[in-house]
């Protein structure tokens, strides 16, 4: 699937030159997610043509954006849980373990 993934992303960067790579973030991960989830933004930041999934997994993205994504997976995850105490104050191990887990689409028009 990745491969296919791959080749498919190649094919559409040539159609367009700031195509961001998106979608699940870490393949092993999110297959073993007890909850799948995709969350679709509604733009791309940043420009240019760079791999979102990278930069997720490796860095676990900028908390501006991130840090209540890695919160309301972790809720998701834990919904039979009062989690919300244990989510106030988070890092970025934190993050980097939550964001590992989705699938995110960067919708933008243009």
């Amino acid at each position: 699937m990745l491969e296919h993934e791959e080749k498919l992303f190649k094919e559409w960067r040539k159609k367009r030159e700031k195509f961001v790579i998106d979608g699940i973030v870490n393949f092993k991960k999110y297959s073993e997610s007890k909850i799948k989830v995709l969350y679709i933004l509604k733009e791309v930041n940043g420009g240019g043509s760079w791999n979102l999934k990278k930069f997720l997994n490796d860095n676990g993205g900028r908390f501006q954006t991130w840090n209540n994504i890695a919160r309301w997976q972790y809720g998701i995850e834990n919904k039979e849980q009062n989690v919300w105490d244990r989510v106030k104050n988070i890092n970025k191990d934190f993050r980097k373990t939550q964001l590992r887990n989705i699938a995110v689409i960067n919708f933008d028009p243009s």
